[in-house]
Parts: C-alpha cells; structure tokens; sequence
C-alpha cells in the first residue's frame, strides 16, 4: 500500500514519508556535485529520517538511503587503495 497511514506517537494516523525523492536527489549529488555534496546530502537525509523515526513519524525507503551511502563509501575505498596501489608501483 503505497503511502498507508499508520499511527504516530500522539496517537494520530499520519502518512508515512517517502525518501525516495531525496535518494535520487543524493544520488545526483553524488556524481554531480563531485562526491562531496552528495556524501553530506546523504548524511543529513539518514539522520533526519532517523530522527523523525525515533519521533513516531513513519519513514519509508530509508534503506536506499543507507544503500546509497554504504555504495559510495566502499567504492571511495576500493578507489583510494587504487590509486595507492599505483602511486607505490610508480605509476604516476
């Protein structure tokens, strides 16, 4: 059921809230804003879902959210090692 209400922490029924509109928005940050924009994107998008979770509010697709971000950080390894790997082979 998309967008199904659920009961918050006051009691009331609210809609949960849909993040997929702010991971492609971090996505496009990621790899049009150099990397950089879309890691702080993406930092501050978990954590206010987390905290709008912890508030009673119900969140949907945070998980691509964490997907996004646990992608980046492993590819920026997988990168950095590269590049070191070849810096110490003297490939520059």
């Amino acid at each position: 059921m998309p967008d199904s209400p659920s009961r918050g922490a006051d009691g009331g029924m609210r809609p949960a809230r849909n993040l997929i509109g702010e991971a492609f928005l971090t996505l496009a940050l990621y790899y049009l804003g150099l990397g950089v924009s879309g890691f702080i994107a993406n930092v501050y998008f978990l954590r206010r879902a987390q905290r709008e979770q912890a508030e009673g509010i119900p969140v949907k697709n945070m998980g691509c959210l964490v997907a996004l971000l646990w992608a980046h950080v492993v590819l920026f390894v997988v990168i950095g090692i590269g590049l070191l790997v070849t810096a110490l082979r003297g490939g520059f």
